[in-house]
């Protein structure tokens, strides 16, 4: 299972075909890439390995990439659809800031970044949307968590941190890399996940 081993070490479990060669180059440009398959086939192993590659590269290329796995949706539990689209976003925007720290990179301190929780928190605390992303995956132990009044950036503020980012950081683009999305969705869910993703699209953020 590619969860068991580190991201950093997984190219070299790949066994790579002309055919795995081709996927990981449309993963890693401009062009919306759904991977379909079956559990086990390999989705989760190409999505890591073209996280990889391009961090390899990333000193010439200049591409970040942001790897995100929604297979905890399942435990997701929240009071309406209104609840599932908050989730969505500060999970997608933990992914972003998750791997600019990752690299070294120095966040500029813009409304937007500000907003997804890009600049380190005091102590290590976890950021706001954090914070949320872990009360709407825990909400089956904690319900009433769940109900509350959550409130998160929209789709347009991800795009402007995106770019901000980009900008400041001498960064060309982010190219986020969802595992587990579609396939773990329900319909409605499938609807709202395309839908966002349409809404992120611009010259500073991919998936």
């Amino acid at each position: 299972m590619t969860e068991d081993i580190e991201p950093e070490k997984v190219l070299e479990y790949l066994v790579r075909t002309p055919v795995d060669a081709d996927l990981l180059s449309s993963l890693k440009s401009r062009t919306p890439v759904l991977l379909r398959g079956s559990r086990g086939s390999g989705k989760s192993l190409l999505l890591r390995s073209a996280q990889q590659e391009m961090l390899e590269q990333i000193a010439v290329a200049r591409v970040l990439p942001a790897y995100a796995s929604f297979g905890r949706t399942s435990l997701v539990r929240v009071s309406g659809p209104e609840q599932f689209l908050p989730w969505m976003i500060s999970a997608l925007a933990n992914s972003v800031v998750r791997a600019a720290h990752d690299q070294g990179l120095s966040i500029p301190r813009t409304a937007a970044l500000n907003a997804i929780g890009a600049a380190p928190q005091p102590g290590g605390r976890p950021s706001r949307l954090e914070r949320v992303q872990a009360i709407l995956e825990n909400a089956w132990r904690k319900p009433k968590d769940a109900l509350l009044d959550i409130e998160v950036p929209d789709a347009g503020v991800l795009v402007e941190a995106a770019r901000d980012l980009c900008r400041d950081t001498g960064i060309r683009r982010i190219i986020l890399l969802i595992d587990e999305a579609a396939q773990a969705f329900v319909p409605a869910q499938q609807r709202q996940f395309f839908t966002l993703m349409r809404e992120l699209r611009s010259p500073y953020l991919f998936s």
